[in-house]
């Protein structure tokens, strides 16, 4: 599949998100150069220019920090290269360019180059000012570093071998000649390897000939090596097929028969099947004709068959526009998803209609993955198409060991260099695949980067949400795999208490951190160690432990006991108040199904849900999904509640307060003004401050600030401006609740009361302040 050259440390997932270049390097270059410009006070003015473009590229080094994915920036880098280069050269001195600036050019193109290896032009960009800067073995290195980071380029790879070609004509040493003949070879059949089965692959097989007839020279005698080239070839669906069964046809009398069917797994059924057509025994009794005409008919079949295939894959070869990878269009390049798509399920299907043991299969897998391996070059960012690959390749009957590592490399590329960080759902994957093959160090591994990574404690400095709680998730749910119920239990019962700071110190845990460093008999050669229970602790904030504590209740709900039962109860005791569960959705609904549909218990019920309405910072939304939760629950135990007397006798206020609980006006629906009330900040503020002035929180019995009244005062004056406080809003000055004199329907005849009179009526027609643009 792929080279070892290919693999990456272990921290390249951090590292595929790091800036592209250090401004601190660039800094110092800047004192480097200058201080090699002062060595000659008759270039002043040569220094003041290094100096000057040292800053330009300082500054053009920080724009590409800020968004190193934008090309035009790297663009205008590279185009100051080339202007100070043309200052700099004199073609009578080669030493007038200075080791700095050819270090940071060098420093300059890698850094692209490994963050997008797929742009050809640039490495073609790269080995022209290699060469200009250090000559010809320094760009045939870009060229070599080019293969090697890109193998599926039939472009990149056959400027290699056309240089590698002209190196070894420029040799005059016959030793070191036939060297450099055998490493050409061993680079042809690496380039052939990735590249052999590509549909234009046909300038790399045309500089492969080209290179073994200069070889053999004007000799009629063909080589071996060309004739295993073109045997090999004609078998290959490619677009010039035709030249190279001319070629071959040329040049096929000149080889035996066995020579002809060397390539054929039934090779001798073959043979014989052709003898028997004319009555011979034995290859020998064949006359020249005779074997002339077997290698005819045996080169047209396959001819025919190469055809056949080749006018197949011409129907989606013609409609692919787009096959090299860009930045500036890679809208239009996801586009072309579909086409090849269309392609990759044509050919996948044509390799499952093969019989199990057909001599064709093996060829026709080669070209699927060569067609994967072609899509992901202008879709290497696209997730979707690295997955596929993996489920093509885990569908295969390899052994556990080979299908392990084929897939493996192409989840570390695919993670490593190209998938981008707001795609992750292959990374939580590539866990899920390491826990398949019973690789639980791994994956643990993996969790935990994932975790420092998408939690800005990585090298990303990005809080990524949803990437983050469900890397903690998925290392919980690993640890609850490899650990017993009692282990699981502790772990997850430490992590809790210690991150409310309300475990007891000066006692262990039974089970928890001793037992946890010994091997578990279930945990398939994975040894916990305590000490990721502390690495953890330092990753988790107050959204990732309601993701803890969710899963923790819902693991002891496994193993419901009367104990359990308490265990829960004790636990929902210690924690509600917890600031962090103000908010968690799943912590509340739990404890609502808890009491409510597993016991029954519509006292406990009732305080749950009383709580969750005036003291929880729940979404209105989700508030209103949780009563519907609570109606439901208290309409299918009416009588429940009547025999345990929870309402005195009285009917559930919860079914006659329903349409009040969901309403959206304040006025009306009094748990969400008092839930809004207490939360407010503004309202705390002013509490405060007459708190601070009376230096007393209650006169005559009463609260210095009513909160609802202060609340719908807020709510009042953003009435006809939301999010705009306007003061001047005309108010009734005397409401007839703040009078006491309620009307009363037992009358006959009902007292009108007086007419309303208004407060800042004066200050309604004044302008809206509105706050300044900067804030």
């Amino acid at each position: 599949m792929f080279s070892k050259s290919f693999r990456l440390p272990s921290d390249a997932i951090e590292r595929c998100s790091r800036p592209v270049s250090s401004i601190t390097e660039a800094q110092s270059l800047s004192q480097e150069h200058n201080l090699l410009a002062d060595q000659d006070s008759e270039k002043l003015s040569t220094r003041t220019s290094r100096t000057s473009y040292v800053d330009t590229w300082k500054v053009q080094e920080q724009d590409i920090n800020e968004n190193p994915n934008d090309i035009s920036k790297w663009d205008l880098l590279f185009k100051s290269f080339d202007d100070k280069f043309e200052e700099l050269y004199d073609e009578q001195n080669v030493e007038s360019i200075n080791d700095e600036f050819k270090k940071f050019v060098y420093r300059s193109y890698s850094e692209l180059l490994h963050r997008f290896p797929y742009l050809t032009n640039y490495w073609k960009d790269f080995l022209i000012f290699e060469y200009k800067l250090n000559g010809a073995d320094a760009s045939i290195n870009v060229l070599s570093k080019s293969v090697d980071n890109f193998p599926h380029s039939i472009d990149l790879w056959t400027d290699y071998m056309s240089a590698l070609i002209t190196q070894y004509e420029g040799t005059s040493e016959t030793s070191k000649q036939k060297e450099q003949i055998d490493f050409i070879r061993i680079q042809f059949d690496k380039a052939l390897a990735y590249n052999g089965q590509h549909f234009l692959s046909h300038p790399l097989w045309d500089k492969l000939l080209e290179f073994e007839t200069s070889i053999n020279g004007e000799n009629e005698e063909i080589s071996r090596e060309i004739f295993l080239s073109c045997l090999k070839v004609i078998r290959i669906p490619l677009y010039q097929y035709a030249q190279y069964y001319k070629k071959f046809m040329e040049i096929n009398k000149r080889f035996s028969i066995n020579d002809i069917f060397s390539m054929e797994q039934d090779k001798d059924l073959l043979i014989e099947e052709y003898l028997d057509r004319f009555n011979k025994s034995s290859i020998e009794e064949l006359s020249l004709i005779e074997e002339h005409q077997i290698i005819d008919d045996y080169s047209y079949k396959i001819f025919t068959k190469t055809q056949a295939k080749v006018n197949e894959k011409w129907i989606y070869e013609s409609a692919i526009t787009v096959t090299e990878f860009s930045l500036q269009n890679y809208n239009q390049i996801e586009e072309e998803s579909k086409k090849w798509m269309n392609y990759l399920n044509h050919e996948i299907e044509n390799y499952r209609s093969l019989e199990n043991e057909n001599k064709d299969k093996s060829r026709q897998y080669e070209y699927v993955i060569n067609i994967f391996e072609r899509s992901l070059i202008p879709l290497c960012l696209n997730g979707n198409v690295w997955l596929k690959y993996l489920a093509f390749i885990n569908s295969l009957h390899f052994k556990s060991e080979i299908k392990y590592e084929k897939m493996k490399a192409i989840y570390d590329l695919a993670i490593n260099r190209f998938v981008p960080l707001d795609d992750n759902y292959i990374r939580f994957s590539y866990g899920i695949f390491f826990m398949k093959y019973n690789k639980f160090d791994l994956s643990n591994e993996l969790f935990f980067e994932l975790i420092k990574l998408f939690g800005a404690s990585g090298s990303s400095k990005v809080y990524q949400k949803n990437d983050y709680l469900e890397a903690v998730s998925s290392l919980i749910k690993l640890w609850s795999q490899i650990l017993d119920e009692s282990k699981t239990t502790n772990v997850l019962e430490e992590l809790i208490d210690n991150y409310f700071e309300k475990a007891d110190r000066y006692s262990k845990r039974p089970g928890a951190a001793e037992s946890n460093k010994e091997k578990d008999e279930n945990s398939k050669e994975f040894t916990f160690d305590d000490s990721y229970v502390k690495i953890l602790e330092k990753l988790l904030n107050d959204e990732s432990i309601c993701v803890i504590i969710d899963f923790y209740l819902n693991y002891l709900m496994k193993y419901l006991t009367p104990s359990t039962h308490i265990k829960i109860r004790k636990f929902f005791n210690r924690y509600y108040k917890e600031s962090a569960l103000q908010k968690s959705v799943k912590f509340w609904k739990f404890f609502i199904e808890f009491e409510g549909l597993v016991h029954h218990n519509m006292i406990n019920l009732k305080k749950i849900v009383r709580h969750i309405q005036y003291n929880t910072q729940l979404p209105k939304s989700i508030l209103d999904s949780l009563i519907d939760l609570n109606y439901d629950i208290v309409s299918s135990n009416v009588s429940e509640i009547f025999d345990t007397n929870a309402n005195t006798g009285r009917s559930d206020d919860t079914l006659i307060m329903y349409d009040n609980d969901v309403s959206e006006s304040l006025i009306v629906n009094s748990s969400a003004r008092k839930r809004l009330s207490n939360n407010n900040y503004l309202i705390q503020e002013l509490e405060e401050m007459k708190i601070a002035k009376s230096q007393n929180k209650y006169e005559s019995g009463q609260p210095l600030v009513n909160r609802e009244e202060e609340l719908l005062k807020i709510i009042r004056k953003h009435a006809d401006h939301p999010g705009i406080i306007v003061d001047h809003t005309p108010e009734i000055s005397n409401k007839i609740m703040s009078q006491g004199n309620w009307i009363s329907l037992d009358k006959d005849v009902v007292e009108v009361p007086n007419f309303p009179t208004f407060k800042n009526v004066e200050k309604a027609s004044l302008p809206v302040v509105y706050p300044p643009n900067d804030i």
